[in-house]
């Protein structure tokens, strides 16, 4: 899928993945041939410990426009140790 066209899927290898926290709170992935892939947001942002996004994307890996209508993903930050993801299901 992409930002243009959430629909059509992104054969481009991947470039590198983008979290904004402001102002516009976004998640979305870079291709190398310069499209982009919308795929969440910024929730909660709580540095050092915590980053919760929404992710947008369903289960038939199309993009879910509206965020009350996503998933969640909760990384914790420990430090000394790895990342921890966490994924709770749709709303």
């Amino acid at each position: 899928m992409n930002a243009q066209n959430p629909s059509q899927a992104v054969v481009a290898p991947v470039r590198h993945q983008v979290i904004v926290n402001t102002p516009v709170e976004q998640a979305f992935t870079v291709f190398t041939d310069g499209s982009e892939c919308d795929w969440g947001q910024v929730l909660v942002w709580e540095p050092p410990a915590r980053l919760v996004l929404a992710w947008q994307v369903d289960g038939t890996w199309s993009y879910e426009p509206e965020v009350e209508h996503a998933s969640r993903v909760t990384v914790t930050f420990t430090p000394g140790r790895r990342p921890h993801p966490g994924h709770a299901g749709s709303r």
